[in-house]
């Protein structure tokens, strides 16, 4: 539900589950240094939570009830060389499509390993804002999933392992 916390919060183990309010989070940057985050809610939410990576961490995406998937948003994102999992949450339906966007994406870590599940056959997908980056930095895409790169980005390596990574379509 609502929170009107303002400071900071780090997940570095267990469980943080999120619902019901864009405010769920908090107010303040949001450091994922391990565990399991999980977003949940029968409406798409759009979190805006500037995001780090600190560690290797899962972020379920999930609704209330049993329904069809959706994607769900944190804010703006900067990497570390960690891996992020995408999995869909136990209520979705199976093989319908979800998944996971955040805003302007600074790669700060090398490589940065990102492993999409799929939802029975519905697409997971993890999509990426503009890229910045101040060097050649390593993006690895694991997992059947797809990785969405939304806009232009600076030097990027990639190599991917399963799944696809697809740039920006012109519209």
């Amino acid at each position: 539900g609502n929170n009107s916390y303002t400071g900071a919060t780090t997940l570095s183990a267990g469980t943080l589950r999120a619902t019901e309010s864009p405010a769920a989070l908090g107010a303040g940057n949001l450091a994922l240094g391990g565990g399991t985050l999980e977003l949940a809610n029968d409406t798409a939410l759009a979190f805006g939570r500037p995001t780090s990576f600190t560690g290797n961490t899962t972020v379920t995406i999930d609704t209330l009830t049993a329904q069809d998937g959706l994607t769900h948003s944190l804010g703006a994102l900067t990497t570390g060389s960690f891996t992020l999992t995408l999995q869909p949450g136990a209520n979705l339906n199976l093989d319908t499509p979800y998944g996971l966007t955040f805003a302007a994406t600074t790669l700060a870590g090398n490589p940065m390993t990102i492993n999409v599940a799929n939802n029975g056959t519905g697409l997971g997908t993890v999509t990426l804002g503009s890229l910045s980056n101040a060097a050649a930095r390593g993006l690895t895409k694991t997992g059947a999933g797809t990785l969405l790169l939304n806009a232009a980005s600076g030097t990027l390596t990639s190599g991917t392992a399963g799944g696809a990574v697809e740039p920006k379509k012109p519209l």
